[in-house]
């Protein structure tokens, strides 16, 4: 081994100017992964352990609770029924949970396009 003088050693390289919005669209792709994985995760543990449901168990409970519904509440009361039942399936909450995700993850590429844009300008 040969020792070398202190100016001979070679010097670290200066770091290389990060990239406009990477970071952004790193984020941005986590974010759509964690929602998809989520997603998947939710609607396979629902669907798993899934119990018979009460149209399943009582044939015509739906129809007559919407009727109940729409007696007391009317036509607000029927559809607001209708929304609590489709709001409680798994695949219903799967794709909530990947419209979320998506529109977080657009907002995050949205802003690093913007963030290239700006710095390519003089």
């Amino acid at each position: 081994m040969k020792p070398l003088a202190f100016s001979s050693r070679s010097r670290p390289r200066p770091r290389a100017a990060p990239v406009p919005g990477r970071r952004l669209r790193v984020v941005g792709v986590c974010v759509l992964a964690l929602g998809l994985g989520t997603a998947g995760l939710v609607y396979a543990l629902e669907t798993r352990n899934a119990a018979p449901g009460m149209e399943d168990l009582v044939p015509g409970y739906s129809q007559a609770n919407s009727r109940q519904m729409g007696i007391y509440y009317g036509h607000a009361g029927e559809i607001m029924w209708g929304w609590r039942e489709d709001l409680a399936r798994p695949g219903v909450q799967a794709a909530i949970i990947i419209a979320i995700a998506s529109f977080v993850a657009v907002g995050c590429f949205r802003a690093a396009w913007l963030d290239a844009e700006d710095a390519r300008k003089p």
